[in-house]
């Protein structure tokens, strides 16, 4: 029997099968509550940086309060690239 996914959005038609038992959780990971911990959280990484709109924060929140020991976290992991420039037209702006 599989385990119990957490996440907030679409369930693809493939990803339902006779194994996998899935429920989707509408809210706010600091106010919903699960029965139990879950196996895999699927996430959906928006924002700028991670940091933007706290989805960082938030999926560490999940991470700690829903996920199993050794659960998985989709996606999991995120690079980011910075690259220095110089406009001086917004910095006469400021």
């Amino acid at each position: 029997e599989g385990g119990r996914c957490f996440f907030e959005g679409h369930v693809p038609a493939a990803a339902l099968s006779d194994k996998a038992r899935i429920m989707v959780v509408k809210g706010k990971v600091e106010d919903v509550s699960l029965p139990e911990a879950v196996d895999v959280i699927v996430s959906e990484p928006l924002g700028f940086f991670l940091v933007h709109e706290r989805m960082l924060e938030a999926l560490v929140t999940a991470r700690d309060r829903f996920l199993k020991p050794g659960g998985l976290i989709f996606p999991g992991s995120a690079a980011l690239r910075v690259v220095p420039i110089t406009d001086s037209v917004l910095w006469n702006e400021q």
